[in-house]
């Protein structure tokens, strides 16, 4: 009865962990292709469809540079809120620590000072 439904239960957990937030050889588990999306304080784990892999990630960070850039978004909360989205996609998968994702962080600093 209930023991067994617990059982069942714990084990479709485990496997939906286990298979949805593998880090796929660092270009994470996101599949959102939104280019835009609004920064969230995260209460639980995240949903692969809420989060932007690597390459869309780069995307939209190549199109946030060039609008800033271009003063196509002169609203620094508009900026800081990207960035700080794009950092967090970043984060909950593991794929900050690398090339680009110091070239985030460092281009959040700069243009926070």
């Amino acid at each position: 009865g209930r023991a067994k439904k617990r059982k069942n239960t714990q084990q479709k957990q485990q496997q939906s962990k286990q298979i949805s937030y593998d880090n796929n050889g660092g270009e994470g588990f996101g599949t959102s292709t939104k280019l835009e999306k609004p920064y969230l304080r995260l209460t639980s784990q995240p949903k692969p469809e809420d989060v932007r892999p690597l390459k869309i990630l780069k995307l939209a960070f190549a199109r946030l540079q060039e609008q800033y850039l271009a003063d196509d978004v002169n609203s620094y909360p508009y900026v800081n809120e990207q960035l700080k989205s794009i950092r967090q996609d970043l984060t909950v998968q593991e794929v900050r620590r690398n090339s680009f994702g110091l070239k985030v962080y460092e281009t959040h600093a700069r243009i926070a000072l």
